[in-house]
């Protein structure tokens, strides 16, 4: 009879756990609904083997949820390392690895990741060949600290780049004294390497040119690389801008033997 009873018992706990981890699983979003590409998730990994732990900076690149598609870089600061992530979504479950190196260091790749979202973060584990394995987690929720290692002049151009916001200004010519206005707007921005990726529209001259540059604590740079809309604005035109009392401002120069300033407003 005893037996009967603890068999009950046991078959009841068991229904009631499943039932917990199905409203657990059933409560979780598909990560391509709280993902956002370009933002700096921060976390700890940790080692089940050693019991050490490092920070890591990762930033998804694509979110592509129509072809589950996942790109980033992640960046191990303690290991002087970065490397780019390629993954997919199943079901709940956001799983990555990592494939190859960017910036290589002490940091290996071919390490593979399992993550679900859990509260405020996104928690789960990590293997390297069945050699090494642990724990892995970054918060949902970013906040301004996060920015607190960055300059004000990449702040404007993370701010910029985040509100997809479409930036006004003037270029001016030493050379022939013409003003052109242009709009201005940075698609992406790559806070661990400070590439940035645009486009600039020059309203007059009826062109929208592809901008391709980078973003360091002091200085904004970027040149003209590819044609979205021709017009009589050129290629190859290189730009440096500098955050100086309040406002980015900056010179140009062009293959052409052409200079001058340009200033965005604010």
């Amino acid at each position: 009879m005893k037996y009967l009873v603890f068999k009950f018992r046991f078959y009841l706990y068991f229904i009631f756990a499943s039932l917990l981890f199905t409203n657990f699983v059933n409560a979780q979003h598909n990560p391509y609904d709280i993902l956002t590409t370009n933002q700096v998730y921060s976390g700890e990994a940790n080692s089940q083997k050693s019991g050490n732990k490092w920070q890591f900076n990762l930033v998804f690149k694509v979110l592509d949820k129509t072809n589950n598609l996942i790109t980033g870089e992640i960046e191990w600061p303690s290991l002087n390392s970065v490397n780019l992530i390629k993954g997919n979504v199943e079901g709940k479950i956001l799983n990555f690895s990592e494939t190859e190196f960017i910036k290589k260091g002490g940091a290996v790749i071919n390490t593979n990741y399992s993550l679900i979202e859990n509260g405020d973060f996104m928690t789960g584990s990590w293997n390297y060949y069945n050699k090494d394995n642990g724990e892995f987690s970054f918060s949902l929720n970013p906040t301004e600290s996060d920015l607190s290692s960055f300059s004000d002049l990449q702040k404007r151009v993370i701010q910029f780049a985040q509100n997809n916001s479409v930036v006004t200004g003037i270029a001016t010519s030493d050379k022939s004294n013409k003003e052109w206005p242009f709009n201005l707007i940075i698609n992406s921005f790559d806070k661990l390497t400070g590439k940035i990726v645009g486009q600039i529209e020059w309203t007059t001259l009826n062109s929208i040119n592809r901008i391709i540059g980078n973003v360091t604590s002091d200085s904004f740079t970027f040149s003209e690389t590819d044609y979205i809309k021709k017009g009589g604005a050129v290629l190859g035109t290189d730009y440096v801008l500098y955050l100086k009392k309040g406002k980015i401002t900056g010179s140009w120069k062009d293959g052409n033997s052409d200079f001058g300033g340009i200033e965005i407003n604010d």
